[in-house]
């Protein structure tokens, strides 16, 4: 059996500059870090084997080791933008021949540690273009990483990772994930899956890559995850297996296997089992074998410190939420915490319900819930309710079919 804890591979971050000068002088790089406070620069060395300097930079009490060097600009034709960019941003990136890249290994507060090296970045180089971020083949917009690096709560896990999906000349396609072994886990995969189902598989692969991330913990081979509450009360059971002890269940015609794997995909990659949802046979099948998954009114539990951490960057952006909103023709939904309580059948004490925003006020907000509770036996679709603003704990606009959450708050600025 193997273990689905791995050595950390290197997290491999560039900041592409405005203006290749202000990367030129080390000093210059150096004098940034050791004039914000959040940083201590504890020492600097030489990486001869990398030609590149090596920082310490303590950053809440850990110390990381970082690799700060000037290289080539190449970006793979996969790689999507993130978020929406100025197009002088993107004129100078299409220019742009060199960039500075800042890698670290991950600490065991893997969310803490991606908020570290994109602080570290925004510090070094202030002006820049664009953030190509390596592991999970993404262009991150310089505009969301300085609303990023000014919030007091990190980014939420699906920064760690990415879902890709490669199709072929057939109806197959391969669906696997990229960053999760920068946080010490193995990559998943969905192999075999016909086109018209990418989207349940890729929802199952984000799903059970958020859990891992959020709890920091993955089963080994083979060992059950719940995931989530199907609306049938089934629960949804994942598991994985590595994919060279399987491959050769698979046709060699399909994205994927053979020689379309490409070689980052040759090492700690697992193949996703789920468990059926008939309860007689309780072994594990692949994936694309489980037909009936309906994720529609599925039930994901979430981890405290994760809906902690998007309730504070909820609550930050509820300036962004009202700017918006006032905006003609916009809606918005609110996702906020409700006391459950009142039966003391209940397995919890909060909710969190999604519910249609229809005015919002200083210090409270009256809504309509799009959704029957799980819990409460009062609370059904279309009642109204009228909450403290402080119990967001998330939220969607939708400005002219331009759907902006609390993680790109910044776009709401830029709508004219």
């Amino acid at each position: 059996m193997n273990t689905a804890k791995i050595r950390k591979t290197t997290s491999y971050i560039m900041a592409v500059p405005m203006k290749d000068m202000d990367i030129n002088t080390p000093q210059m790089i150096y004098d940034r870090i050791n004039d914000l406070d959040e940083f201590e620069l504890e020492n600097i060395s030489f990486d001869d084997k990398n030609v590149c300097p090596m920082l310490t930079v303590v950053y809440n009490g850990l110390e990381y080791i970082v690799d700060v060097k000037v290289e080539t600009l190449q970006i793979d034709p996969d790689y999507i933008f993130c978020h929406p960019m100025p197009d002088e941003c993107i004129r100078t990136l299409k220019k742009a021949k060199i960039g500075l890249t800042v890698s670290i290994t991950f600490s065991d507060d893997i969310i803490n540690s991606y908020f570290f090296q994109i602080k570290l970045l925004n510090c070094i180089l202030p002006d820049k273009a664009a953030v190509i971020d390596f592991n999970t083949h993404r262009i991150l917009s310089p505009m969301w990483i300085e609303s990023a690096t000014r919030s007091s709560a990190a980014p939420g896990p699906g920064y760690m990772f990415s879902i890709n999906v490669i199709g072929g000349n057939g109806d197959k396609v391969w669906i696997h994930t990229h960053g999760l072994n920068r946080c010490g886990f193995v990559e998943l995969e969905v192999l075999d899956c016909v086109k018209e189902n990418v989207n349940t598989y890729a929802s199952i692969l984000s799903i059970t890559s958020n859990k891992i991330i959020s709890e920091n913990d993955m089963p080994d081979e083979m060992k059950p995850m719940n995931i989530a509450s199907l609306e049938n009360s089934q629960n949804l059971s994942v598991t994985w297996c590595l994919w060279k002890d399987v491959i050769n269940d698979y046709a060699d015609n399909i994205p994927g296997v053979g020689t379309s794997r490409t070689r980052e995909h040759c090492f700690f990659n697992g193949i996703l089992y789920i468990y059926p949802l008939v309860k007689k046979n309780k072994k594990p099948c692949k994936a694309t074998d489980v037909h009936n998954i309906n994720l529609e009114n599925a039930i994901i539990e979430i981890a405290s410190s994760e809906t902690e951490r998007m309730r504070i960057i909820a609550v930050e952006t509820i300036p962004q939420l009202t700017k918006g909103f006032s905006i003609p023709g916009a809606k918005a939904i609110v996702k906020i915490e409700i006391d459950a309580s009142e039966n003391n059948n209940n397995p919890v004490n909060y909710e969190h319900i999604w519910a249609e925003l229809n005015e919002i006020g200083i210090d409270d907000i009256t809504c309509s819930s799009i959704q029957n509770s799980v819990f409460s036996d009062t609370l059904r679709q279309d009642d109204k309710i009228r909450s403290k603003i402080t119990n967001i704990t998330d939220w969607v606009l939708n400005i002219n079919g331009k759907r902006i959450s609390p993680d790109c708050a910044f776009l709401v600025d830029n709508i004219n």
